[in-house]
């Protein structure tokens, strides 16, 4: 099994504290628990080629390519593997239903308090990019062009960006 945590794609993570085996099993299965980018970092776009965007469902879709390579090493079966996840992280399991990237590396998923339907699982592209500016504008990064936007956005100290990440999420 392969959790993807919610957080509404903002925060949270696969802490063990909450996330952990002896939190979410009892019965003899192998759990696998993800993380993945949030916020900007996982879901900014320029809207072309330079940051198509989705990277936090790239990763987790990286992290399911993984398990199906090496799941038989930890006593699993690549050929049962059931993704499952709550809020953000239900549509997270949604959404690689309809993937076709996602195809094949799963069988079974389970969606809790979150789909792929849900208003808040889905923005549109140009909603995403037009928050995805106004951060760059937070950070005096020029917005005329992709190239120059991300350049400018890798040199803000860390700890700047994530203090003004949560209003490329909440922009709207």
């Amino acid at each position: 099994m392969i959790f993807f945590h919610g957080g509404g794609w903002l925060c949270g993570s696969g802490n063990g504290m909450w996330y952990g085996p002896e939190v979410l099993l009892d019965k003899d299965v192998v759990l696998v628990v993800t993380n993945y980018r949030l916020g900007a970092l996982g879901f900014l776009t320029t809207g072309d080629e330079v940051v198509p965007g989705n990277n936090g469902l790239k990763d987790q879709n990286l992290a399911l390519r993984w398990i199906q390579n090496n799941i038989k090493f930890f006593g699993g079966d690549p050929d049962s593997v059931t993704i499952f996840g709550e809020s953000a992280g239900g549509a997270s399991a949604q959404f690689h239903m309809l993937s076709p990237l996602s195809r094949g590396l799963f069988k079974r998923a389970i969606m809790q308090s979150g789909t792929a339907f849900c208003t808040w699982a889905l923005s549109g592209k140009d909603e995403v990019l037009t928050n995805s500016k106004k951060l760059a504008k937070l950070f005096n990064c020029p917005t005329d062009c992709s190239k120059k936007m991300v350049e400018c956005l890798k040199k803000v100290e860390a700890k700047h960006f994530i203090e003004q990440d949560v209003k490329f999420m909440m922009y709207g």
